[in-house]
C-alpha cells in the first residue's frame, strides 16, 4: 500500500464511511482538530494477521505525536493528557 493509499484508507475514507466528513478526515477550519504524526522507519518488518499469514515490509510507520481537539494528546510514547472519550 502506497504512502498516499494509507493516509487516505485511516483519515478521509473513515469519515465518509461513517457520515462525518463534515467533522473528521482532513485538518481544515471547522474539523476536529485531531492528528497523528508518524516517523517513517526503514528495515526489514514483519507482521502476522489474525489468519497467522505472515506479510513482510521494507518500511513501517511508527507514531510519533497524537494529537486531539487540537492539542497533543500522546508524544513518544507517553500520555499527555486525558480528555473525555
Amino acid at each position: 500500500m502506497s504512502l498516499e493509499d494509507a493516509v487516505s484508507a485511516s483519515t478521509s475514507r473513515p469519515a465518509q464511511v461513517l457520515g462525518l466528513e463534515d467533522k473528521l478526515g482532513s485538518l481544515s477550519p471547522g474539523m476536529s482538530g485531531d492528528a497523528a504524526v508518524y516517523d517513517l522507519r526503514e528495515g526489514r518488518f514483519v507482521w502476522h494477521d489474525m489468519a497467522r499469514n505472515k506479510v513482510e515490509g521494507k518500511v513501517r510507520l511508527d507514531t510519533f505525536l497524537t494529537v486531539r481537539n487540537g492539542s497533543v494528546a500522546w508524544r513518544e510514547g507517553k500520555l499527555t493528557e486525558m480528555g473525555p472519550c
